[in-house]
């Protein structure tokens, strides 16, 4: 009988330390990541970062008051397509395996150092055109969301400056980074949430039409309430 406790004693002790080792490698995963992207943002140039503008605020006001450049967006798309071209582009990049369909989602495999992630691809249309193109990484991996984030950010950060993105980081009110990436009237967003990370290619001028029609939407029911007092 003691035999026996003795091997479930060591077999806990070995699940235990298994567990602690599997902790310790994403703990040093995140940690280089963050300090990967750290240096990536802080050791690039201010004028390359900041060339024209200061704040990424500012950066998005001059995207947004951009001609529509219809750049080449991820896979090819761009934000002078209409819905049925959109859709006859997912089907040709879905035949030669480039998308996948799987569990009634559209998914891309995003492969990255370390990781194979498998995101869920949206399309958002403003008067029947493309707005918006995201990547929804949805932690099907069980990967912390932070260690997410910034393995992506750390391996677009390149092929990305090199086309002429400029780069931006901003906290978002959980006083966590999200980056940031401009050319023309294209951002490129990468935000954190609790349980998914959105990677997110937005035409810059819907965004502000839609952030001034809002903004007007909402003094307008403020100057209401004032006048009911």
């Amino acid at each position: 009988m003691e035999g026996i406790f003795n091997i479930i004693f060591f077999v806990a002790i070995g699940f235990g330390i298994i567990q602690i080792v599997m902790i310790i490698k994403f703990m040093k995963q995140i940690a280089l990541s963050l300090l990967f992207v750290f240096l990536l943002f802080s050791c690039l140039p201010a004028e390359k970062k900041n060339e024209g503008v200061k704040t990424l605020e500012q950066a998005l006001t001059v995207a947004g008051n951009c001609p529509n450049a219809k750049d080449s967006l991820i896979l090819g798309f761009n934000f002078g397509m209409d819905s049925c071209q959109t859709i006859y582009m997912v089907d040709s990049l879905v035949k030669v395996g480039k998308l996948f369909r799987e569990n009634n989602r559209l998914k891309y495999a995003f492969n990255i150092t370390p990781f194979c992630y498998k995101p869920v691809m949206t399309f958002t249309y403003t008067n029947d055109t493309l707005s918006k193109v995201s990547l929804v990484f949805l932690n099907e991996e069980k990967h912390p969301v932070e260690l997410i984030k910034n393995a992506v950010t750390a391996n677009i950060f390149k092929p990305l400056s090199n086309k002429g993105y400029k780069s931006y980081k901003e906290k978002n009110p959980f006083g966590i980074d999200d980056y940031y990436f401009i050319k023309n009237n294209t951002a490129i967003s990468l935000n954190s949430y609790e349980h998914f990370v959105i990677m997110s290619y937005s035409n810059a001028i819907v965004d502000m039409k839609e952030k001034q029609r809002k903004d007007k939407e909402q003094t307008l029911k403020t100057q209401q309430t004032l006048s009911d007092l």
